[in-house]
């Protein structure tokens, strides 16, 4: 499948399509399908799923670790700015237009 972003009669939309349909090396017939089209039958879909006690225990811990490393890394990424940022606290009140002495 490819997804592509498209841009016409005054909008864009997202839409997928056969990557063998798009360059022709097959013969399968299906137009592409809108984005929102697919979203939909997702939700149905996903009205409908059970999921057990086990799985949704599973899923749990790897999103609380996904977010855990992520929160990591932006806190590493950003240590560098919070020191930089220090130095200019005293000329903080410069902000407020008050004047620098």
């Amino acid at each position: 499948m490819l997804f592509s972003h498209n841009h016409g009669h005054g909008c864009a939309y997202g839409y997928f399509v056969c990557i063998g349909r798009h360059g022709k090396s097959n013969d399968y017939d299906l137009p592409y399908i809108s984005a929102e089209e697919i979203e939909h039958h997702l939700e149905d879909y996903y009205d409908n799923m059970v999921i057990d006690e086990r799985t949704m225990h599973s899923v749990y811990k790897a999103l609380l670790a996904a977010a855990k490393k992520r929160n990591a890394r932006a806190l590493q990424r950003d240590a560098p700015i919070s020191s930089r940022s220090e130095s200019f606290r005293p000329l903080a009140h410069c902000l407020d237009n008050s004047g620098c002495d």
